[in-house]
């Protein structure tokens, strides 16, 4: 609970389950942890298929995190692959189910997490990449929010526009294959490019 340094000019604020919209939370639901609203922290059935795939391949190369797992990672944990952190991982995710809603995990989620890789939260990113408020995302904006988090470096519209579109369409081949979304949405918002979205805001040393 200690500040230690602000990494953007402008200071955001946290975002209340109520203003992410629909669409985002689709996104991120149908991308990083489809059974989100009915597991209890724990996704058993990817976990198993995780190990298996984990046995098969000698290795620990499966995460199988759900969003719950993902920000006790980040909020107490190390990215250490281990069998002792997972295990950490997997008691505190329960726990911490136990004390707050869904609502709430996701909320503490939106707000933490670095979309970005800088600063904490999708709002910052929302305002970085598109300057407006993450209420205020379209569909492919949201796939794209969603897609950065994972490996917000490769995956930097700024720098790797590239891999950043291609990020962006497979996530929305995710929302379609869950039936979030239909095949018009699908092939419409798989057409909107990178230009079309990030919005570069100019300093105001360029401005004067």
């Amino acid at each position: 609970d200690n500040f230690i340094k602000q990494l953007t000019m402008e200071d955001y604020g946290n975002v209340t389950y109520e203003q992410l919209p629909d669409v985002f939370i689709d996104v991120l639901i149908a991308c990083e942890d489809v059974r989100y609203f009915i597991h209890e922290g724990i996704d058993i059935p990817r976990i198993l298929s995780a190990i298996k795939n984990d046995i098969l391949s000698m290795s620990l190369k499966e995460g199988a995190s759900t969003l719950t797992q993902q920000l006790i990672k980040n909020m107490m944990l190390t990215n250490t692959k281990s069998l002792e952190r997972k295990i950490q991982e997997v008691y505190l995710s329960h726990k911490i189910e136990k004390l707050h809603s869904k609502k709430e995990i996701l909320e503490f989620y939106c707000n933490y997490v670095c979309f970005d890789g800088v600063n904490n939260g999708v709002l910052s990113a929302s305002y970085k990449y598109f300057n407006k408020h993450v209420s205020e995302v379209t569909l492919p904006e949201a796939a794209l929010l969603v897609g950065v988090v994972n490996a917000p470096s490769a995956y930097s519209p700024i720098l790797n526009p590239n891999k950043a579109y291609e990020r962006k369409n497979t996530v929305l081949k995710l929302m379609y294959n869950h039936n979030y979304i239909d095949k018009f949405s699908y092939e419409n918002a798989v057409k909107i490019t990178i230009e079309d979205m990030i919005v570069v805001k100019q300093s105001n040393k360029d401005n004067n």
